[in-house]
């Protein structure tokens, strides 16, 4: 019937004494902020049809015309010809956890360095910008994925091994040069990397942030360094001459 019943609470929380806001849907859809309202009716539509949880974060308009972030949950009932009857729901004001994640995004997404964090199973839930640029990859492609996405195929079981080894009692693990250590681009290609590793618990469960350094410049830099030095030592060692080299000092060194 289109019926609809709000609370005095559910008023109070967008700035309203009870009398002062009509009970209709379409105060509420009104409301709705222009960014949100697709997805919202979507996301509406398919609890009705498919009676999916209902469960959705959205930006309601207040008395003051400013816009707050709310989470919102509701669960329909159904009549015996499989339509919904009626819908119960609730809402939550989450707008200072919202602007807390969004500063934290931004942080993130500011760092130097390309960041990725996994969850408990080893899935991807968030890169960054520099994740993108550094592996090729739109967001998108990774996140949801195991982490060994980004692992050079021939070693992916024994990385999976590892991972599930380190998940099961995870520590803090500073940024180490391991030698061997590579990355796995989007087209395949290896790279050198340094990796940190820093655990956390959350609501959510734990998340392990790792922090990627890619060293391709400090490698090729130290190889060239080396081939330097060689040639050096293979110039002096050809010499027919005696050759004595001297410190500041002037001993010999």
């Amino acid at each position: 019937t289109h019926e609809l019943f709000v609370a005095p609470r559910f008023k109070q929380l967008l700035g309203y004494e009870d009398h002062e806001l009509e009970s209709s849907f379409a105060m509420w859809e009104s409301r709705l902020h222009p960014e949100d309202r697709e997805r919202v009716v979507q996301v509406l539509q398919q609890h009705l049809e498919q009676q999916h949880p209902y469960k959705i974060d959205y930006r309601l308009r207040m008395k003051s015309g400013e816009y707050r972030w709310f989470h919102a949950r509701g669960q329909a009932l159904w009549g015996g010809n499989g339509r919904a009857v009626r819908m119960l729901g609730s809402i939550s004001d989450i707008h200072q956890r919202k602007k807390t994640e969004e500063l934290l995004k931004g942080l993130l997404e500011t760092c130097p360095d390309p960041l990725v964090i996994v969850n408990q199973t080893g899935a991807i839930t968030y890169v960054n910008l520099q994740t993108e640029k550094l592996f090729g990859y739109h967001r998108d492609e990774l996140i949801g994925q195991p982490i060994e996405i980004l692992v050079p195929e021939n070693i992916r079981a024994r990385h999976a091994l590892l991972r599930d080894g380190y998940l099961a009692a995870p520590y803090l693990r500073p940024m180490t040069a391991v030698p061997s250590l590579q990355a796995r681009h989007k087209t395949g290609k290896e790279i050198p990397v340094e990796i940190s590793l820093s655990p956390l618990q959350t609501v959510d469960g734990l998340r392990v942030t790792c922090v990627i350094r890619d060293i391709t410049e400090r490698r090729a830099m130290e190889a060239a360094l080396r081939e330097s030095e060689e040639r050096n030592r293979a110039v002096v060692d050809n010499m027919g001459d005696a050759l004595i080299t001297l410190d500041e000092r002037g001993l010999i060194c």
